[in-house]
């Protein structure tokens, strides 16, 4: 299942007129984070205890203030729903049909299908976009008419466009059909990838030189401004990883001095105990390739 990702534009709207809060989003959303994570704090306790609070208060308020974005489909597509729509629907029901049999004539049912399918998506895009184009021509001595049209085409260039399906295949070719045998399918693949073995002298390692140590890198983190700098340097607009938190959230939390503390706070635990919660642990995630 798809994440949801949250609206985090509103961070930099004004006062909420939809709800007739005169507060700033970005105030509501620091307050609701503070006070979600405040109730139920677990002093003394260990780290993947306060990182599960803090979690969970962040994604909470944001699902509660800021809500989530909305996916926009171009004009092209959401115009022609109704004639793309039982195409991609059969095809995504021969495709389902295939994974739960595994057999050859399903396949090539699906394969047909899927053919058909780009063929009438292209078809209606391209008649879409001339029709356009058609209204424009029309009315060539200008107005707003003409402007609306040239907006639609950039528009209709953006936004969510029908993605193929992805099939991950065995070393014999067939299709894993089911996820423990496509995740035993990437454990074969990364086996064969990643664990090579390799042959040094160690006595070379003797020889490497050794570099200065820097012994403030080891201090501890005594106030906010180690934590605000560090987040300064992060940037805005990037993918919010399994957790779900987007770089925004935490950077405007920053500017009030409770969340400061509770983030310092835990990232003064983390170096104490010299380890990280749980599901701070690195995720790999495979992205198919074609001859997988």
């Amino acid at each position: 299942m798809e994440k949801r990702r949250f609206d985090v534009s509103r961070l930099r709207s004004g006062a909420d007129g939809d709800t007739g809060c005169e507060a700033p989003v970005s105030v509501r959303f620091v307050e609701e984070v503070l006070e979600r994570a405040h109730a139920v704090w677990p002093d003394g306790g260990n780290i993947d205890e306060q990182w599960s609070v803090f979690h969970s208060a962040l994604t909470e308020s944001a699902a509660s203030v800021l809500g989530y974005e909305k996916k926009h489909q171009p004009d092209w597509f959401r115009e022609s729903s109704d004639t793309l729509n039982p195409f991609l629907q059969r095809r995504n029901d021969l495709y389902a049909t295939w994974l739960a049999t595994g057999k050859e004539d399903d396949h090539v049912k699906f394969k047909q299908e899927d053919q058909e399918a780009s063929g009438v998506i292209w078809k209606t895009k391209n008649d879409w976009f001339v029709a356009k184009a058609t209204e424009i021509e029309r009315g060539s001595f200008g107005g707003v008419e003409v402007w609306q049209g040239i907006r639609d085409l950039q528009y209709g260039r953006r936004g969510l466009i029908p993605s193929r399906v992805v099939t991950i295949d065995d070393e014999n070719g067939n299709p894993c059909c089911d996820p423990a045998s496509q995740q035993a399918r990437w454990r074969r693949h990364f086996t064969t990838v990643l664990n090579i073995c390799s042959h040094f002298d160690p006595q070379q390692l003797d020889l490497v030189e050794q570099k200065p140590v820097f012994e403030k890198i080891a201090a501890i983190p005594s106030n906010n401004d180690v934590a605000a700098a560090a987040l300064a340097k992060v940037k805005n607009r990037k993918a919010p990883g399994s957790s779900g938190i987007l770089p925004e959230m935490v950077k405007m939390g920053m500017n009030n001095g409770e969340f400061c503390d509770l983030l310092t706070n835990l990232l003064r635990a983390v170096w104490e105990e010299e380890r990280v919660p749980q599901e701070w642990v690195a995720i790999l995630i495979p992205i198919p390739k074609k001859e997988i």
